[in-house]
């Protein structure tokens, strides 16, 4: 088995309560330049503190868990790669074996809004994962997971990028722990639900 985790990540995003409000007003193109919004300033955010994907937080902790409790051998290797296409993971890895992906779909800080003060914000992170059997081109599993920031926990946005960021990279350590547990439980058949 190898495996696998694509980059680059999609954008980071850092949305707002007033990218919400230009979605509900202004309609598709509200929410089409309140997109382009939240790409452009996450990026900006995660550049400027070093963030890493989460998604290596993910698998990481998902083999580990695949070891510990389900008995299942490490990976023969883990690789990056740039696309999805079960026929380019063929051409790179060969025509059979087993592959094992893991994917950020989107990932992000949220505002909610506080009439009082400063708004708060959490962070959000999707991530997904597969098992490929390369030579029947055939998915035997996908798992999909979600989590974030509980809303009695947010911070203001100058908190979480304090300390180079310390509040923001522990928070989405969490998050991918988090849906790395998620993606085991569904992995074993398990029904527990992510937070």
């Amino acid at each position: 088995m190898v495996a696998v985790v694509y980059q680059p990540p999609p954008p980071f995003r850092h949305g707002t309560s007033f990218g919400e409000g230009m979605g509900l007003v202004f309609g598709p193109v509200g929410m089409v330049t309140a997109d382009l919004q939240a790409k452009s300033t996450g990026e900006r955010v995660r550049a400027r503190i070093s963030l890493d994907d989460p998604v290596f937080r993910v698998r990481d902790r998902f083999l580990a868990g695949l070891a510990a409790d389900l008995g299942i051998a490490q990976p023969s290797a883990q690789e990056v790669f740039e696309s999805d296409d079960i026929e380019v993971l063929r051409q790179e890895l060969g025509s059979s074996g087993l592959v094992l992906d893991f994917r950020t779909l989107n990932w992000g800080i949220g505002a909610t809004s506080n009439l009082v003060g400063a708004n708060k914000y959490g962070v959000g992170y999707i991530g997904g994962a597969r098992l490929i059997r390369l030579e029947e081109s055939k998915i035997l599993w996908k798992g999909l997971c979600m989590s974030g920031t509980r809303d009695d926990k947010k911070a203001t946005l100058v908190t979480l990028q304090e300390n180079d960021g310390a509040l923001l990279k522990e928070w989405l350590a969490e998050a991918a722990e988090v849906c790395a547990d998620s993606l085991l439980s569904q992995f074993a058949g398990k029904n527990r639900t992510s937070q």
